[in-house]
């Protein structure tokens, strides 16, 4: 074998080898490019002794720790376009956790011989944004002496966002199955109240100086009903009136509802002419509006530019916080003040119930936004949050849009009849308002403190209508209402519950019964309800083979 043939074979054996090389760098840069993770490697310009007390080695880790190369999606984290941009940031610029996160995390590093695996930490990104990693570090070790680090970083703030999502979801679930009890509790205690004042100035002569403290009364329990439809909301236990309305009018009725403004607060109003109908509670919705209304005033104390707008838009992805949206026309209300902005630290809060920041209104439930979110997610709506400190709020609340007409409700008062009602209710101080209001109207009342005994009372004498408590002991007013029908085939009822399940209510509807009216029981609703149900045509007729319960007697 010649030299030449020699040197030629060395010289492909040398070139084969840097083909290698340089394809193994290829696959390895490809690797890193390509990754998910953001990958990266830190020097130190000084070597860190790794016998120096815990102090010493955190000061040594942000003054002499910088970066020396990563990847784009590092890059991309803090801001950069280019990872050559990046080359030179110092450790304190790379990881600035949160509080006292960073020393805990360096110490622990040196604790572990110069190595982390999969921790967690909370950092401040290049543009002062929170951003939560899961990372890894390795350090590199010569002579006891740290030179330099590498690691990845995998951006888990997303998953963070879902879980705290799902913690305050838990949080209001238990909040809101709390609420849901009290509030059953108390719709029975308010009813007198709602009933009682119209039946005694009914009884007073005309201007007598006691119907002013029944209007007072009457005043009062009406405010306390409220904050326990705020409470009934919460729980998740609100029955909606699927009703096309204008959600302009409801923007000008709680303007007109609110507190007049000073001087100092000027609003402007921008109503989109052809804004789309929604289905849902008008009364409901007139809330959100006023709550979102009060809660701009006072973050601007009655000073600066309140602004409220509705515009028609079409969804047709997910946007903001919301990954996952209907696709579809919606009627969008936009709430904005010049306020402070909400501090980032408690954004994530702010819906959560019985959460405020307003110390001083001691009549503040705590329940405000938690209610308006609860009624705007009832409404198959969303609630987006754009705020800036310093430059102010904006509430967004999309609702999609109705097909139907509007139609107007006329008040037609109070008017009775003289037709035989039997109430269902296993309250007897409901049993005795809804007697006494009925009675005052002329109806011919009969009442049944269960749902056995209603059935053996209509067994024995038919009634014209019925009016059905939906939670009651043995027999719930589903399974009360299937009997009924056993003997009375298309026997008329309404519901009245203060408890409702939507989707048992549903049902009962489902079978032939007519509208549902919530408790406590407001006379005026409740006298329209009974009149329009004895009025309406009867036409249906439902039944179900069953045995039938027989038992004594309503009075």
């Amino acid at each position: 074998m010649t030299l030449v043939t020699v040197a030629n074979a060395t010289l492909d054996a040398v070139e084969r080898a840097q083909r290698q090389v340089r394809a193994s760098e290829e696959r390895y840069r490809t690797y890193v490019e390509q990754s998910p993770d953001a990958i990266w490697r830190a020097e130190l310009e000084q070597p860190l002794d790794l016998g120096l007390d815990e102090e010493e080695q955190f000061q040594g880790m942000y003054r002499y720790a910088h970066l020396a190369e990563c990847n784009g999606v590092m890059a991309r984290m803090y801001g950069f376009a280019d990872p050559n941009e990046a080359v030179g940031m110092s450790f304190d610029n790379l990881m600035r956790p949160l509080g006292s996160q960073a020393a805990q995390i360096v110490r622990t590093f040196f604790h572990s011989g110069c190595r982390l695996n999969s921790f967690e930490v909370c950092v401040h990104g290049r543009q002062g944004t929170e951003m939560h990693f899961l990372c890894s570090v390795i350090g590199v070790v010569q002579d006891r002496m740290l030179v330099g680090a590498w690691g990845t970083l995998r951006d888990i703030s997303d998953r963070k966002w879902l879980e705290e999502q799902l913690l305050r979801s838990q949080r209001l679930e238990v909040a809101g199955r709390v609420a849901g009890q009290v509030a059953h509790d108390f719709n029975n205690l308010l009813s007198p109240m709602t009933v009682y004042p119209d039946l005694i100035k009914a009884q007073l002569p005309e201007g007598h100086a006691a119907s002013q403290f029944c209007d007072a009364m009457m005043e009062a329990a009406l405010r306390m009903a409220e904050i326990n439809e705020d409470l009934m909301t919460l729980g998740r236990r609100g029955l909606l009136e699927q009703e096309p309305f204008d959600l302009n009018q409801q923007v000008r009725w709680a303007l007109e509802h609110v507190p007049s403004s000073p001087d100092s607060l000027a609003i402007r109003v921008e109503l989109s002419p052809d804004l789309r109908l929604v289905n849902g509670s008008a009364a409901q919705l007139s809330r959100v509006i006023a709550n979102l209304l009060l809660n701009a005033r006072e973050a601007m104390q009655d000073a600066g530019l309140l602004s409220i707008r509705t515009e028609n838009v079409y969804l047709d992805g997910a946007f903001g916080h919301h990954p996952q949206v209907e696709v579809g026309e919606y009627a969008v209300l936009h709430i904005s003040d010049t306020g402070h902005g909400i501090p980032e630290g408690i954004r994530d809060k702010i819906f959560d119930a019985f959460f405020t920041t307003n110390k001083a209104k001691r009549r503040c439930s705590g329940l405000g936004l938690s209610v308006v979110e609860a009624i705007v997610k009832d409404h198959r709506g969303y609630i987006e949050l754009g705020t800036e400190v310093g430059k102010g709020t904006t509430f967004s609340i999309y609702l999609p849009a109705s097909d139907e007409a509007t139609r107007e409700v006329v008040d037609e008062g109070m008017v009775g009849g003289t037709e035989s009602i039997l109430v269902v209710d296993d309250d007897p101080l409901q049993r005795e308002v809804s007697t006494r209001l009925l009675t005052s109207l002329g109806y011919r009342v009969r009442v049944a403190a269960n749902g056995d005994e209603a059935v053996a009372c209509l067994g024995d004498e038919p009634a014209d209508l019925l009016i059905l408590d939906m939670i009651m002991p043995d027999l719930d007013g589903l399974e009360s209402y299937r009997g009924i029908l056993q003997i009375r085939p298309g026997q008329k009822a309404i519901i009245v519950s203060g408890f409702s399940d939507s989707g048992l209510v549903r049902q009962v509807q489902a079978l032939g019964a007519g509208s549902y009216v919530r408790k406590p029981v407001v006379p005026r609703k409740l006298a329209r309800a009974v009149r329009a149900e004895l009025d309406r045509e009867s036409g249906r007729e439902a039944g179900v083979d069953a045995p039938v319960p027989t038992r004594a007697a309503c009075s």
